[in-house]
């Protein structure tokens, strides 16, 4: 499953940039204070995304606060909490939280529990512990300050509605999405009544959107959306936004983004992220953090139409940006630096890929701490990194550790702990299994089996998936009942894919491979003739494509496809044998396959040559990229299309799920257009790149008298 990474606009880029607003407003009201230039000075590098400038100045204001007031004073708090909203605003919440706490103790002391400066504090302190995954801890601290808020002799509306938009992101997190939705609702209602701002109403239409995308109502969520980004738009017509609304703008177009790549609607999500890094550099300048995620966000969006090349500079302008902003041994420095990393592994470019891991894992380790769960996807980078570098001692250690981690996680999102604990126990079962151990890594995936079915139900993708594997892996120590067994389980969980599927394609080859070694050539002929029908399928969109296309998974599939193809020419030379009234056409069959076999064995080194030919700049050249730029986005769009189907019945979205057939049949016929002007245009690369097999006749026809065609075939045993 492809990973996406862009940070933080919508959600902690939002808090980063309205912190810094309510900071900047705080400020004002001290403006007689003989610090206030002091002040000054930091909100403008706050506003300038110059953190590691600003938080020594903090340090400052916090030291001369405390001189000139004393320890128990609003003044002394209240530059407390400059420092804790500079720390929040770089996502370093271990500095802010302790400081958050301080704050509170010195305000209920000196301005009593239900004041509102006091009610601040304990909202903030529910921002750091929603975005430290600690949801649980949030959401009584803001039930508190939503009732006290609203008690008050004069309740203020504005408050109350942002308690509640607080307490809807608390909920959401528990997965409690009823709850988060009327809490919203209720919100919305209060706000739309009041006649203000419509660029608050969007807001909240913003949030409403994200309750509903995590209830699986898609076509909700962009409904919300557009009437959001509606008022925002009639707002900036009517009226020169204020850098508030200029951010609540932002944030709804990247919301949208992320629906439409959601969606698989990625020309729609380019345009809208597109959108969102010019508005943010408007608005912030082009140096901003929030740029960086911007930045990152246009990467990913670019990644899954499978535009590489400009993806990779994205990433690399918002590395240079974040390493400036927060200095290079900053958490999101080594989330930059692990999405590049990502972005190169799936472009094959292992050994440039590996010090990204490196590094990222060792920027996030002391920052973090040895067993925090947050740490195993960056463990699990790195081994699976050395494992593919086949430098398998090295991966073990990192892959034990990460599994380690990911047990200990006591997060309210079960789902992404049970995700990461059974990504990192099939990388170790597939290391085991590399190493000829596979009595190590049978229990592995079992567990990682248990796992999925407890968390995501019998019949989910990911349970497919172990169940494969498990099936591969018994038919390789010959338990062939057991394999069929485990394939026949698999096989109705990838159908929901399609029986055009490379999932389906596989499990039914496992099971023609069952047959084969049971000696049923008929049931084995059958079985795998249906399985190297979707192979051959899949190899013609991959010809002449990039090396996307190239079988090097993890352990996916139980023999290679060229041996996969021999084995099948076997089996119909067996039956060719028995049946004579036969023999002629699957003699005929049994020589493409060994044909296709040997093609199968270059397909490798045409992907490197089309990639040659389409860095250049003619006729041929460009019909090249449009079909590698195509395939990519089909693969994107297949894999969405699979896990769509694989989703709980009631997140289940038939009118998305539609349109991501229609996306993919555009992109069939499109790519067929191609190819019919490639045999037209240019039938000698044509034939080169996607070579047809030939049957015994036609070659016979080419031969003389005194000549005669050997071809040898082996496999392993």
């Amino acid at each position: 499953m492809r990973r996406i990474y862009w940070r933080g606009v919508s959600a902690a880029g939002a808090c980063l940039i309205l912190a810094l607003l309510i900071c900047g407003t705080d400020a004002q009201a001290q403006a007689q204070d003989d610090l206030a230039a002091l002040e000054t000075k930091i909100d403008e590098l706050n506003r300038a995304g110059s953190y590691d400038e600003a938080l020594p100045l903090a340090e400052r204001l916090v030291a001369g606060r405390q001189a000139k007031f004393g320890d128990l004073s609003a003044e002394h708090a209240e530059a407390l909490n400059w420092l804790a909203s500079l720390y929040y605003s770089q996502s370093r919440f271990d500095k802010a939280e302790p400081i958050y706490q301080r704050v509170l103790t010195i305000r209920e002391s000196v301005l009593g529990a239900g004041h509102e400066d006091v009610l601040s504090t304990l909202g903030m302190l529910a921002s750091v512990y929603l975005s430290t995954g600690r949801p649980n801890l949030a959401e009584p601290l803001l039930k508190g300050v939503l009732s006290q808020r609203e008690q008050a002799p004069t309740p203020n509306r504005g408050q109350i509605v942002y308690s509640l938009k607080q307490l809807a992101s608390a909920a959401a997190a528990l997965n409690h999405h009823d709850e988060a939705e009327a809490h919203i609702r209720r919100a919305l209602a209060m706000v739309e009544g009041a006649d203000q701002d419509p660029a608050e109403t969007a807001a909240f239409l913003g949030a409403l959107a994200d309750v509903q995308r995590g209830q699986g109502k898609l076509a909700d969520a962009s409904t919300s959306l557009e009437r959001a980004l509606s008022l925002h738009e009639k707002a900036a017509q009517s009226q020169d936004q204020d850098l508030l609304a200029q951010v609540n703008h932002i944030q709804v177009l990247v919301q949208m983004a992320k629906l439409s790549q959601a969606m698989d609607r990625f020309d729609i999500a380019a345009e809208l992220i597109e959108r969102v890094h010019a508005l943010t550099e408007k608005a912030l300048g082009p140096e901003h953090p929030a740029v960086a995620s911007a930045l990152e966000a246009i990467a990913s969006v670019k990644e899954g139409q499978g535009r590489l090349a400009e993806a990779e500079a994205l990433r690399k302008r918002a590395i240079a940006i974040v390493e400036r902003a927060y200095g290079r041994q900053h958490l999101n420095v080594a989330q930059s630096l692990q999405a590049l990393g990502t972005l190169y592994r799936m472009q094959f470019r292992y050994d440039e890929a590996l010090p990204l891991f490196q590094r990222s894992l060792d920027i996030a380790a002391p920052v973090l701490g040895p067993g925090n769960p947050d740490l195993s996807t960056y463990l699990a980078d790195l081994g699976e990194q050395l494992w593919l570098l086949q430098r398998y001692d090295e991966a073990k250690p990192h892959l034990t550790r990460a599994l380690a981690n990911a047990q200990s996680s006591q997060s309210a999102d079960a789902t992404k702990s049970a995700t990461m604990q059974i990504r990192v126990l099939r990388s170790l079962a597939y290391l085991h299994e590399t190493q000829m151990r596979p009595s190590e890594a049978w229990p592995l995936l079992q567990r990682a089996l248990e796992l999925s079915e407890r968390s995501f139900g019998p019949d989910h993708e990911e349970t497919g998936g172990i169940l494969a594997a498990l099936g591969v892996h018994a038919f390789g120590e010959d338990r062939l009942d057991e394999a069929e067994s485990l394939f026949l389980r698999a096989l109705p969980i990838s159908e929901k894919a399609g029986r055009d599927s490379s999932g389906y394609a596989d499990i039914i080859a496992g099971l023609g491979l069952v047959h084969y070694k049971r000696r049923d050539w008929q049931k084995a002929y059958d079985a795998m003739s249906t399985a190297s029908a979707i192979f051959a399928a899949q190899e013609q969109k991959a010809a002449g494509s990039t090396s996307v296309f190239a079988e090097r998974s993890k352990g996916q599939h139980s023999v290679p496809r060229d041996q996969f193809y021999l084995l099948q020419a076997t089996a119909a030379y067996h039956l060719a044998a028995a049946d004579a009234a036969k023999s002629e056409l699957l003699s005929d069959e049994g020589f493409k396959l060994i044909q296709r076999s040997q093609n199968s064995r270059t397909a490798t080194a045409l992907a490197q040559m089309a990639a040659r030919f389409a860095s250049g700049t003619g006729a041929l050249s460009l019909l090249l990229r449009e079909r590698q730029d195509l395939m990519r986005e089909w693969r994107a769009v297949d894999t969405r299309l699979t896990l769509a189907l694989s989703s709980p019945p009631e997140q289940r979205d038939t009118a998305g799920e539609a349109a991501l057939r229609e996306h993919l049949d555009r992109m069939s016929g499109r790519a067929g257009t191609i190819d019919a002007e490639l045999a037209r245009d240019f039938p000698d690369y044509a034939g080169l790149a996607d070579p047809k097999p030939l049957t015994i006749n036609t070659v016979q026809g080419l031969l003389t008298a005194r000549e005669v065609l050997v071809i040898v075939a082996s496999l392993p045993e």
